[in-house]
């Protein structure tokens, strides 16, 4: 039945006791509603809750594009709220602002657009998206892939590790001495797992040498700077030479466009992104009181244009990341609106779709495109929450972040654990296009959370990050679940030590199983299909399936107890699996006694190599501090070279200790470990379902086909 509610300016109905609210945009021409944006729907909701709080109310937005001015906020006044797309509509919610008044110019030798910065913008203009597609910033080198590796650095105050400057010397034919507003460029600077901005501070013409603002010591480690540090320069004019990059002159605020093409000043439609944070949904844990968000559901609408900003390691203020200072919660800044670098995996990098102090909320068939930062965050005190069937492209942070609050370290802070939070059929790609660090799904300090049947790829760090401690402490980290995605193009050669799938700290109960890990591609060391790294304990790792990635299937850095099994380790380019760590690493431990006996179990595993040894390690094998048991495997190079000689390696650097599978036995290793063709249909060609007469199906090994035909988006 339906009851229709008459009111002045809007359309209401009750139907099924929930209040539908129409709302459409402004050139939508409609008898039905007088409502055309989004804040007068969330005024007209907010109304019928002071009369009427538990009453559920849908805002249904007709088709068409919905700029915001500012983000939405909704506190627990506003629970039991859906924000819903019409049924066959396309419904955007657009945070950019738009870039108009271009003209032709010449630059560089070329023609080029140029148009004023819109005022509404004010800080430097790192993204641009032009008839929908991000413009490259122009940038020397080009591509993240071939940065450029810094050979002498320098330091500036060296004696005081606060106040010490880096710089470095580009070489004249990387950045010319006379090169335009050098103090506009943005220095990106990569070392190991993560990278960091800096803004300049001078440009030496005598000496060459480019000072940067900003400390180093607490986010660089110096002693390993010239190892693999590599920087990228950003917003350099003279590199404004391909067609689809821009420039920020900072000097005269203006934009220059190089144009694809067919693109034209009458046919250019651009966007900066204005807002960080497009929508927050937060609760009250201030003054004893505990007041969250409940049933807000967000379903089938597009987040475009959000995310603006970056971290930078400068002095002096920095970006609002909760934007128009409407947020006063101070927890909400002080957890994750650093100053400086957002840390390993972009961990502190804000969300365009936020949830924080919530409860029972969905955020489903959605896109969020075209922006900075990460797509979705669920953040600390959240619980039951899904996220699912939404696309996640084009960001500069990654995907969806799950974390709250370390509980075991800080038990005060119960009420802001984050649990149960499902993470189901959703697509995630070409990301960390600001923050390279940025993982496709991230779960920090949460627990019993559920990651399925996702589809994660074109990465330049890890696919899924699970766990956040380094060493043995207690964390919040437990009874995770990681399965049946599909997860490739990780990497692409820019970063390093990462995994398809990342692991680290003690997180019991937590199961990584029937996924699909493939081409996983690190700058200098470190792609694995899967890493248990920094802590990782009591995880149970089964039924994966890993192969082409440049270092290993599975490696172990520190860790204890976990249990590795039924896996397929094919065709990764150091070997099949790695094991660096004996038993005598104890770090952040805090009990008595002896820490473990066991540091990992691998059994009933499949590894595959063609003239790669099967396992290594980085200390001697026969070292009785390994801990390591390792039997019942099947293993199979292609080569026939793997067992009378080279099988297994130890000791870095290069693994320079070989070792036979006859010595490796002797070490008291895979004494029941066959060696022979399993009887994959076709290897060669990653072609792992078995063959009828296989001789590993036929003793019993585990059927890769299920992780082959089930791991990734669910079918419709």
């Amino acid at each position: 039945m339906k009851k229709a509610l008459c009111h002045a300016a809007f359309w209401i109905a009750a139907i099924a006791g929930a209040t539908d609210i129409l709302v459409a945009p402004s050139d939508f021409l409609s008898p039905e509603t007088n409502i055309h944006s989004v804040k007068a729907a969330i005024d007209a909701a907010t109304k019928i809750k002071e009369k009427t709080p538990d009453e559920p109310i849908n805002l249904i937005f007709r088709g068409g594009v919905y700029f915001l001015d500012e983000p939405i906020v909704l506190r627990a006044n506003l629970s039991r709220l859906t924000l819903k797309a019409y049924p066959g509509e396309e419904v955007i919610f657009d945070g950019g602002v738009l870039v108009k008044n271009w003209q032709k110019r010449q630059l560089n030798g070329k023609e080029v657009l140029v148009a004023p910065i819109p005022e509404k913008i004010s800080g430097k203009v790192d993204q641009l998206f032009v008839n929908g597609k991000r413009a490259a910033i122009a940038s020397i080198p080009k591509a993240p892939q071939d940065s450029i590796k810094i050979t002498q650095p320098r330091f500036a105050n060296a004696d005081d590790p606060d106040a010490a400057h880096i710089g470095f010397t580009p070489g004249k034919d990387k950045l010319s001495i006379d090169c335009y507003n050098p103090t506009g460029i943005d220095v990106h600077l990569i070392s190991h797992w993560f990278d960091i901005y800096f803004t300049v501070d001078n440009f030496d013409k005598k000496t060459g040498i480019l000072w940067l603002n900003g400390n180093i010591a607490a986010k660089i480690h110096r002693d390993n700077f010239g190892l693999h540090a590599a920087y990228i320069l950003h917003n350099v004019r003279e590199a404004l030479t391909e067609p689809g990059e821009f420039y920020c002159d900072t000097l005269t605020r203006e934009i220059y466009y190089l144009p694809r093409e067919g693109e034209s000043v009458e046919n250019i439609q651009a966007a900066i992104p204005r807002r960080s944070a497009m929508f927050i949904a937060y609760g009250d844990n201030t003054y004893g009181k505990l007041d969250k968000v409940r049933d807000v559901v967000i379903d089938g609408i597009t987040f475009r244009h959000g995310g603006y900003g970056k971290y930078s390691n400068e002095s002096g203020e920095n970006y609002d990341f909760v934007g128009a200072g409407r947020i006063n919660n101070p927890r909400i800044v002080n957890d994750f609106c650093l100053r400086y670098n957002p840390g390993q995996a972009a961990a502190a990098y804000f969300a365009q779709v936020v949830f924080y102090l919530a409860e029972n909320c969905a955020i489903r068939n959605c896109t969020v495109e075209n922006g900075g930062m990460y797509g979705i965050g669920i953040l600390s005190g959240c619980r039951n929450m899904t996220v699912s069937g939404n696309t996640l492209r084009e960001l500069g942070g990654g995907g969806i972040i799950v974390n709250g609050v370390n509980t075991a370290a800080y038990p005060e802070s119960a009420t802001r654990i984050t649990e149960s939070v499902s993470v189901i059929n959703n697509h995630i790609y070409d990301i960390g296009k600001i923050y390279m660090q940025s993982v496709g799904v991230f779960i920090g300090f949460a627990r019993g959370n559920l990651v399925e049947h996702n589809e994660i790829h074109d990465t330049y760090y890890s696919g899924i990050s699970a766990g956040w401690n380094w060493g043995f402490a207690p964390t919040t980290g437990s009874e995770n679940r990681i399965g049946y995605n599909h997860i490739y193009n990780i990497g692409q050669g820019v970063l390093c030590d990462m995994g398809g799938i990342y692991l680290m700290s003690i997180q019991p109960g937590t199961r990584v199983y029937n996924n699909l890990i493939h081409n996983v591609k690190h700058r200098v060391y470190g792609g694995w299909g899967i890493y248990s790294d920094a802590g990782s304990s009591h995880q149970v790792i089964e039924k994966n399936v890993c192969y082409d990635c440049s270092s290993h299937g599975w490696h172990q850095n520190y860790g204890r107890e976990n249990i590795v099994r039924n896996n397929l380790f094919a065709f990764n380019s150091e070997g099949g699996f790695k094991f660096s760590y004996g038993k005598s690493f104890t770090r952040g431990y805090q009990w008595k006694g002896e820490n473990y006996s066991v540091n990992g179990n691998v059994f009933r595993n499949i590894v595959v190599t063609d003239n790669i040894p099967f396992a290594h390690s980085s200390i001697p094998f026969d070292d009785e501090k390994t801990g390591l048991f390792c039997d019942l495997n099947w293993y199979f190079d292609l080569s026939g070279n793997n067992t009378a000689e080279r099988g297994f390696a130890a000791t870095k650097p290069c693994y320079k200790t070989s070792y036979s599978l006859a010595q490796w036995r002797d070490f008291g290793f895979d004494k029941h470990t066959v060696v022979a063709d399993p009887g994959f249909v076709d290897a060669a060609k990653r072609d792992f379902h078995y063959r009828s007469d296989s001789a590993a199906k036929a003793a019993g090994f585990y059927d890769f086909s299920e992780t082959l035909d089930k791991a990734g988006l669910l079918k419709p």
